[in-house]
């Protein structure tokens, strides 16, 4: 009798349910709502980098600025970064 009450509670059970992603029923710590992207600079490559890249050159010349070091030379070349 509790086996049949018991199977019959399942089935029950389980039409009832539905699929929820975890980050739409739950808040976890650290985890941020926006997504991030980024890109990075690969430096010491010892002479086999994308020096000749107008790309690495401007990313390189973007971050030294926002490290506020002023570089004017569109000449701008490194051999060890990509």
């Amino acid at each position: 009798m509790n086996k049949i009450f018991l199977a019959l509670a399942l089935c029950l059970t389980t039409s009832m349910a539905n699929a929820a992603r975890l980050k739409d029923i739950a808040s976890i710590r650290g985890v941020r709502e926006n997504q991030l992207i980024g890109y990075g600079i690969v430096v010491g490559l010892k002479g086999t980098g994308d020096g000749k890249s107008e790309f690495t050159s401007k990313s390189m010349l973007r971050m030294l600025d926002k490290l506020g070091m002023k570089l004017d030379s569109p000449d701008f070349v490194s051999k060890n970064a990509a």
